[in-house]
């Protein structure tokens, strides 16, 4: 299992940026873990506007604090664990 909380290394950039000072990136896996729902259903939340930076073309990251304040902005929700 992958830890929510993921940190890239000093060295890695995304689209020009420094991700070591910026907030916790996550995988799609990580999404899916934090919101309680499949990666499928994750990539269904990217058609409907989930925030995301997609540093190539394969590869897509979270800023997890956007993911979960546009969760709840679409849901009213923190998870659906709730539900």
């Amino acid at each position: 299992m992958e830890n929510i909380n993921f940190q890239p290394e000093q060295s890695e950039k995304i689209d020009g940026l420094d991700c070591a000072s910026s907030a916790p990136l996550g995988k799609k896996r990580d999404v899916a873990k934090m919101l309680n729902v499949s990666c499928r259903t994750v990539d269904n939340y990217i058609a409907e506007g989930c925030p995301f930076i997609k540093p190539s073309a394969r590869c897509c990251r979270f800023d997890l604090a956007d993911v979960k304040v546009w969760f709840k902005t679409q849901y009213g929700q923190q998870s659906r664990k709730s539900w």
